[in-house]
């Protein structure tokens, strides 16, 4: 069974067997492979198992590269564990700056993707299609079960990681976010005149609230009266 570590390095973990025969957990991984081989069906890229396919970096350079823009200077086929590890950490970055998410709020790293640890690919995976949205919605509320082993005196305990949360909110306010931004971008493509216009709007309203009511004076709507 694949291992994954703690940011500390103190613990050991391991999913449950329990989990990894989990209907929700299979729903997931499913969907998520569904959904990486739609986006790079061009790239003639077929993933077969999640955490295996992911592990040396090669699909998540391809798959970054598609949702993000992005440029990947290594993009040969890493062969030794060193130059897999190299390419992960390139691939992560460039997969961290587009999430623009804080270190606190990583919970993947080099080692347990390329350890093949189920919780972390499943964690950024589903980042990945939040960010960049996805044409399905994944299962809410989804749950691992995970054994952690303290490294210095074997003890073990069981404790659960939160995967997906209420993805069909999660779906709502990716479309908005969406709709909000397609407006823009209407706006700035084929009437910059009238985003002139709406910048020239707002500034006289803020220059117009910023001036202080002299005594005697009345603003309305309508104008001074």
């Amino acid at each position: 069974m694949e291992t994954g570590m703690d940011d500390s390095g103190d613990y050991k973990r391991q999913v449950a067997n329990e989990s990894l025969k989990d209907p929700q957990v299979q729903a997931l991984s499913q969907q998520l492979k569904e959904w990486i081989n739609d986006v790079l069906t061009d790239d003639h890229i077929v993933v077969k198992n999640l955490c295996e396919d992911l592990s040396d970096g090669q699909v998540l350079s391809a798959l970054i590269e598609k949702l993000g823009e992005a440029k990947i200077e290594h993009k040969e086929v890493a062969q030794s564990i060193a130059s897999q590890k190299a390419k992960l950490t390139e691939v992560l970055d460039q997969i961290n700056h587009h999430l623009k998410v804080s270190d606190d709020g990583i919970k993947w790293s080099v080692e347990n993707i390329h350890n093949k640890y189920l919780v972390s690919v499943l964690h950024l995976l589903v980042a990945l299609a939040r960010h960049f949205g996805i044409p399905r919605r994944l299962p809410s509320f989804v749950k691992i079960q995970v054994i952690q082993i303290t490294k210095s005196t074997e003890q073990t305990e069981t404790i659960t990681e939160q995967i997906t949360g209420d993805e069909e909110r999660e779906q709502y306010n990716y479309f908005q976010r969406q709709q909000e931004r397609d407006v823009f971008d209407t706006l700035f493509d084929s009437a910059p005149d009238k985003l002139n216009a709406v910048k020239g709007s707002l500034m006289a309203f803020c220059e117009q609230a910023a001036v202080p009511d002299k005594p005697g004076v009345q603003q309305h709507r309508g104008g001074l009266q």
